[in-house]
This record gives C-alpha cells, structure tokens and sequence, in this order.
C-alpha cells in the first residue's frame, strides 16, 4: 500500500469513475468546481494504491495550516477490512501532521429519519471516533444535512469558537455555493 498525493487527472478520474460509486448523486459537487479550487491551490487529496490499484481516497478543501475533508472513501469491495483504519491513520501520521486543524463532518445520527439511517450514522461516527478523530462539539446544517464536525488530532486543542470560525472560513472561501449554517450552542 502506497499514499501518494494526488494529481488532477487522478481527481478527474475518480470523478467519473470511482466517486458515483461512493457517494448520492447530490453529494457530489461539480467537477468545474472542484478544478477551479485544485488551481487556486485550495484543493489537495491523497489516493492509496496497491500497484495501478486504486484502494481509497482522500480529497480535502483547505487554506494554509486549515483543512476540511471533502470525499473520504475505500473502495466497496475492500470495506470492513480495515484498510479504511489504515489509510487514515497513515495520513494522521504522514501528511497531515503538518495542519494545524483538519476537520471532517459527519451526518448526525441524533437527526436520522429511520432507525437504518441512525445505525449507518452511528457506524460512521464511531470508525471516525476509534480512529483518534474527536467530536469538537460544534454542529451544523450544509444542504439541509445535519453533521456533527469531528477534528484529527491536534497538538494545541481548539475552542469551539475557533473551531467554528476556522469551520466557517473553509466554507466561504472554497465552497461558497454550497447551503452553509453553523448551529451555536
């Protein structure tokens, strides 16, 4: 298993072919949009390979010593083995240590419509939560979708006002179009 960072024809690629497969439809933001935030150098990720295979992917938003996960996923078939485990702790160890704050939403279970819904948030949270990410306490609403926002570890821990800012500022510079409410305590 190798992580590499990824390149725009690898962006472009898992685009077309890998993230339909990963993520509804409406999750997925335009490519343009995308393209246009990977030129600004506001827009970066890291793919996991085994040979020409493509294993798992991470795409983040960010600005400087901030980032946000955009696309998180393991490829359908490797699921449940712990490859996704082992990729985000490689990248908690590796090339993120540099950030000061990367963050990472997840749906709020408290919010499902149906007990499948509650059970498939509930699982997402806790592989976040057992994998050292930590629920900061802040929450908000993007595209009518509740999420609680998790933080990797960081080395100076955050208010939750900070957090909220920094969450906000990641929102209005690299995805302005996108539905946006933090929720205050």
């Amino acid at each position: 298993m190798t992580i590499t960072k990824i390149t725009l024809n690898q962006i472009r690629a898992l685009y077309y072919h890998q993230m339909p497969m990963d993520f509804p439809a409406e999750e997925i933001k335009p490519l343009a949009m995308i393209e246009q935030s990977f030129a600004l150098g506001q827009y970066h990720g890291y793919i996991c390979r085994q040979g020409d295979k493509t294993l798992a992917y991470a795409l983040f938003v960010g600005m400087g010593k901030h980032a946000l996960f955009d696309y998180y996923a393991v490829r359908q078939d490797l699921r449940g083995q712990g490859l996704g485990s082992a990729f985000i702790q490689a990248l908690i160890d590796g090339p993120l240590q540099s950030k000061d704050v990367v963050l990472l939403e997840v749906e709020d279970p408290d919010c499902a419509t149906t007990p499948q819904d509650k059970n498939k948030r509930e699982r997402r949270l806790y592989f976040y939560l057992r994998n050292r990410l930590s629920d900061t306490g802040v929450r908000s609403i993007v595209n009518h979708v509740p999420y609680r926002v998790l933080s990797l570890p960081m080395e100076h821990p955050m208010a939750k006002a900070d957090i909220r800012r920094i969450y906000a500022e990641l929102y209005k510079t690299t995805l302005p179009d996108r539905p946006f409410q933090p929720i205050l305590p």
